[in-house]
């Protein structure tokens, strides 16, 4: 890698662990996502792509490895200092508050929010309404953006799995992240709005230069959206290519066939 690759590497992950009594879920697994690059991670079952994403996010502490955002060492670190940092994921369940509304949902994204200090509701209300008004429109906006303006005030637990995925997504946007973890955010999805995703995915890439990791079993979806791909089987990085180099590698047909 030239050094110019180099000092574009925003999310590095080296030789993590996570065991799990005798069950070596990641096992040496190493990442490297370029600022503005869409980087996918795919892996057959159990290869322990969704467990990297618990470390790095902080839902699981590594056994070993390091993990550095910008730079900085996050490893081990909670998954809100990790959010407050610049990184957000989504999960493979979606969760949303199933009794908010849709925009309410949204808005819950939002870093540094006045009313969250209680004093705040008292002694600078108006300050408080004033960015509540803001972050209002900015919500109504990236619906606007998912097509789900039209549901902004209807329950998010009578939301499709699609819908639902929508406004995940969108949540995440209102946190104005530098990097974004998706994963399977096609699960349970048609190809409609499949298509919407990968859409909605390469805008917020190309105009808000978000950067994004992603985990799908939907290899299409990968194909046509990712470059470069990284291949985990067994707990481990086996293959960081191109769509097409991934796609024709030997060792990568052998882990999804189990020769």
């Amino acid at each position: 890698m030239s050094d110019i690759a180099k000092e574009r590497i925003i999310l590095h992950v080296e030789n993590l662990r996570k065991h799990f009594g005798g069950v070596k879920a990641v096992d040496g697994c190493n990442l490297e996502v370029e600022k503005g690059r869409i980087t996918g991670l795919i892996g057959p079952n159990g290869a322990g792509k969704t467990t990297t994403f618990r470390c790095i996010t902080g839902f699981h502490k590594p056994d070993s490895g390091v993990v550095r955002l910008k730079g900085k060492e996050i490893s081990g670190l909670p998954p809100y200092a990790i959010f407050h940092n610049g990184l957000c994921r989504t999960f493979q369940l979606t969760g949303q508050l199933e009794k908010m509304t849709v925009l309410e949902n949204v808005m819950l994204a939002a870093k540094k929010q006045y009313g969250e200090v209680f004093w705040n509701n008292i002694l600078r209300i108006k300050k408080v309404k004033k960015q509540e008004e803001e972050l209002m429109g900015k919500a109504m906006k990236l619906l606007e953006l998912v097509d789900l303006q039209d549901k902004w005030d209807v329950l998010a637990g009578s939301l499709s799995v699609g819908q639902k995925r929508l406004v995940e997504f969108a949540r995440t946007e209102m946190a104005e992240p530098e990097v974004v973890l998706l994963d399977e955010p096609t699960a349970g999805i048609n190809p409609t709005l499949i298509n919407s995703m990968v859409e909605y995915i390469q805008k917020f890439n190309k105009e808000k230069g978000r950067t994004y990791l992603i985990i799908s079993h939907d290899m299409n979806f990968m194909m046509k959206l990712c470059n470069p791909i990284f291949v985990m089987n067994m707990g481990k990085t086996i293959l960081k290519g191109r769509p097409e180099e991934v796609m024709e590698d030997e060792e990568v047909l052998n882990a999804y066939l189990g020769a």
